[in-house]
């Protein structure tokens, strides 16, 4: 999907450079422009997502080791560092847990992930016990 948005972005930044000639800034061009800026940010939203859908991890009650899509790294974070874990919701309900971290970030934890809605429930205990 990155590849075609980039695709469309490519064909429309030659019409933005055919209609800023001489004539000066013509509706085409315009509309270019802002169809780039489009294109953008859905490259954008669709790598941001990528990087904080988690696809593996291992928690001991301690530590939470992950993997997202998008970063192959394994990432891991104390107990402590993790701020809340609330429920992830979508348009079908709920879709499992939501990970936000001390120092700004977060990741979603699906139902999708094996043991998924089980770990985000014992965060959501482990982190209740903390406060």
């Amino acid at each position: 999907m990155c590849l075609v948005f980039t695709a469309f972005a490519l064909v429309n930044a030659r019409t933005l450079v055919e209609d800023l000639g001489p004539g000066g800034i013509r509706l085409r061009a315009v509309f270019a422009g802002v169809f780039m800026v489009f294109l953008a940010w859905g490259v954008w939203m669709m790598l941001r997502y990528q990087r904080r859908i988690v696809s593996e991890f291992i928690y001991d009650g301690v530590t939470f080791e992950f993997r997202t899509i998008g970063r192959r790294a394994t990432q891991i974070k104390q107990v402590e560092q993790i701020k809340s874990v609330r429920d992830w919701r979508g348009r079908g309900g709920v879709l499992g847990a939501r990970i936000d971290f001390e120092k700004g970030g977060k990741v979603y934890l699906g139902y999708f992930v094996r043991n998924g809605g089980v770990a985000g429930e014992r965060m959501r205990l482990d982190i209740a016990r903390r406060r």
